[in-house]
């Protein structure tokens, strides 16, 4: 079982290289082409969970876009990350906000509510923010494609099987079910027990 943390694994795939020195190393994403500052704590912690997601959670690469721009939004806006649940990118399964690890409570509230902002401007289903190993995820009410929120009774336990091959590593995985969550539907996590059972249900990947 493959343990955290995940960029290792993503780094002895080549998935990702590194290039510069000191406060001019960048982290450059193969599968979408993209290069940040590795000196910005925002994208170590970014780096991280988007490393878990193909090694935890079994995403491929190429259904991870990084920086997407967000349409109906201020100028220049963008997602720090988004799933897709289509080859061709069409389909927003899942929008992040990546943040220090550092950051308050408050202002956690604040990147989940952009997360969300971001998430209805751009048609997905679930939105996250990640601020170092804590997750804040919600999920829209179908009813009112202009919310984040879910009440626990409307929860969908996801059953899915699914393979990926990243390198020479073949991987595979069926999370449990889903868990209740509190009735303001939104998921705050801290501790890597709470999350095996909550966050791979909402994590699942629609295929």
């Amino acid at each position: 079982k493959l343990q955290p943390p995940y960029l290792k694994y993503a780094i002895a795939d080549g998935l990702v290289k590194f290039f510069g020195e000191g406060k001019t190393e960048r982290i450059h994403y193969l599968a979408a082409d993209h290069s940040e500052r590795w000196a910005d704590p925002e994208e170590k912690v970014r780096a991280e969970f988007w490393a878990e997601l193909i090694y935890k959670y079994e995403y491929r690469p190429e259904r991870i876009g990084l920086e997407v721009k967000v349409e109906r939004r201020t100028p220049d806006d963008r997602a720090d990350l988004v799933i897709y649940a289509d080859d061709e990118k069409k389909d927003r399964y899942f929008v992040f906000e990546c943040k220090r690890a550092d950051i308050t409570d408050a202002e956690l509230a604040q990147a989940l509510e952009q997360a969300c902002g971001n998430r209805a401007s751009l048609g997905g289903k679930f939105a996250g923010a990640i601020s170092g190993i804590t997750r804040r995820l919600r999920r829209l009410i179908p009813s009112n494609l202009n919310s984040c929120l879910i009440p626990h009774a409307a929860l969908v336990a996801f059953s899915f099987t699914r393979s990926i091959t990243s390198g020479a590593r073949q991987i595979r995985g069926k999370p449990k079910e889903a868990s209740s969550i509190s009735n303001t539907g939104t998921i705050s996590l801290r501790s890597a027990s709470s999350e095996s059972k909550l966050m791979r249900s909402w994590l699942a990947s629609p295929r």
